[in-house]
Formats: C-alpha cells, structure tokens, sequence
C-alpha cells in the first residue's frame, strides 16, 4: 500500500508524483524543491524529515541561498 503523498510539502519539497518503487523497494516520488530543481526521494525519507530540499549545496536549514 502506498500512502498518497502527491500535492503535499516537506520543507522546501513538494511532491508531484509517484514514480515507482526505490531500488530498496519502498515507493519514490518525483519532488520539486522551492528553488526549481527536482529531485526524487521515497516518501519514507520525506515523511521522517531526511530528505527537505534539493542536493543544491546553497540550502541549509531548509532555506533558499543561492549564492
């Protein structure tokens, strides 16, 4: 059963859509981070906090800095 993550936001990541299964087995979702970039992470990741923005080095405590 996969819970339905779609449309919801985690830190600077908001879910967009499922995209199958991770190769650990749990399910993986397509995100995009407050900057525009993507990413995809499962939603075990998301839900636990490890995963809040992009892999962009400029973000740090789940703000945006680009410079």
């Amino acid at each position: 059963m996969t819970i339905d993550e779609i449309g919801k936001t985690y830190g600077l990541l908001t879910v967009l859509e499922h995209v199958g299964k991770a190769p650990n087995g749990r399910a993986a979702f397509l995100c995009v981070c407050a900057c525009g970039k993507t990413r995809v992470t499962t939603g075990r990741r998301l839900r636990q906090g490890d995963a809040f923005a992009c892999t962009h080095k400029g973000h740090r405590n789940g703000e945006i800095n680009n410079k």
